[in-house]
């Protein structure tokens, strides 16, 4: 798997991510196919918690840098969300076939960015 370096700075209204393009396409593509298995209701809930309310308006399509770079910033309960969605996705759908169809990437792109997302968390501490 891909080792997936995600910038993430703490910031007055939580942490800012720093994403790339693709990164952040990753992001919009599994949170509208996140959507779209799971509808509202508790079963989103449980898997999001507090911080997936507005996952897809979060994360939205938006105009990157100069660099292509787009800025986020989230509470830690949306970085939580954004982690437990791409992690829930990757259950909700184990055919690589499938993923591809339904997200754009592959399986393991949304894995790594999972994976590095934790890593980023990490150095916030």
């Amino acid at each position: 798997m891909n080792r997936v370096r995600v910038e993430a700075a703490p910031d007055g209204r939580g942490v800012t991510l720093r994403l790339t393009g693709p990164q952040h396409e990753l992001l919009c593509r599994s949170a509208q196919a996140f959507c779209s298995l799971l509808p509202e209701g508790p079963g989103r809930d449980l898997a999001l918690g507090p911080g997936g309310a507005d996952l897809v308006e979060l994360l939205a399509p938006s105009e990157g840098d100069a660099e292509g770079s787009v800025t986020v910033v989230v509470t830690s309960e949306q970085l939580h969300a954004i982690h437990a969605m791409l992690t829930t996705l990757l259950v909700l759908v184990p055919s690589e076939l499938t993923f591809m169809q339904q997200v754009g990437y592959f399986r393991e792109n949304a894995a790594g960015m999972a994976a590095g997302l934790r890593r980023a968390a990490g150095r916030l501490a």
